[in-house]
């Protein structure tokens, strides 16, 4: 709401200058935690994620934490942003293009919680995006996730494959699975299903060079490949004993 030197802001507003040196105008600004009511006249209380709204109240959802009134009704977060609980704000996705601040140097507090705007190539080619950190890798959905035994302190840091036990991302059966080629695996002997999923665990297959029996429901090493002894459940080459000089 531009004003001029001798007109009073709304209360709970400050005023502002805004727009370059030539063109620049002096606008009233809700402080923080206050949005401008659709009549620019009254600062309301900033509603917040999850909070009812209506379409013609789209601009009460706080927009200082990235939201806007969604077709549900509900506050949500703008521009394919994702919710950032412990920081209270909307955050940009894992893979989505991150802005470089003043003199180039990095933003932060740009994307969500373990990912960081990581700048690639150099000069006009450079692009910034939202890279997860080191032990993470990035969901369908945008979000960060531990990998097995990357360092935790709850469960929901880790991959939903994973759990946090003692401090890190690890199989939840650690008795009959193993973690191999990037999941959770049932060992030889251990329970699954006809279709090749282990009872134990809700995502995990047969061990590499196993397979599910499809009547007595354990996983045991493929034909051609018989039980290592010196593993803890896991599939060998078996030798012809023909060929053995």
């Amino acid at each position: 709401l531009p004003v001029t030197q001798n007109l009073e802001c709304p209360i709970r507003s400050n005023r502002q200058f805004s727009g370059g040196w030539r063109q620049r105008q002096l606008r009233c600004e809700c402080n923080s935690g206050m949005t401008m009511s659709p009549s620019k006249r009254v600062c309301l209380p900033s509603r917040e994620y999850g909070a009812e709204c209506a379409a013609g109240e789209a601009d009460t959802c706080d927009s200082g934490k990235h939201l806007r009134c969604g077709t549900g009704g509900k506050c949500e977060c703008a521009g394919g942003r994702a919710w950032h609980a412990s920081a209270g704000q909307c955050r940009l996705r894992a893979g989505q293009a991150c802005a470089a601040g003043k003199y180039g140097l990095t933003l932060f507090g740009q994307c969500v919680e373990y990912a960081d705007c990581v700048t690639h190539g150099f000069g006009d080619w450079a692009r910034r995006s939202c890279d997860c950190d080191d032990g993470f890798q990035q969901t369908g959905e945008g979000r960060c996730v531990g990998r097995y035994r990357t360092s935790c302190s709850e469960r929901e840091i880790c991959d939903p494959s994973l759990d946090c036990i003692e401090g890190a991302c690890d199989c939840r059966d650690q008795i009959s699975t193993v973690y191999e080629r990037g999941q959770c695996r049932g060992i030889v002997g251990s329970h699954c299903n006809s279709n090749g999923t282990s009872a134990s665990t809700d995502t995990s297959t047969c061990v590499g060079n196993a397979e599910c029996h499809p009547t007595r429901g354990v996983c045991e090493c493929k034909p051609g490949f018989r039980l290592d002894p010196d593993s803890r459940g896991l599939c060998m080459a078996a030798l012809d004993r023909k060929s053995v000089v």
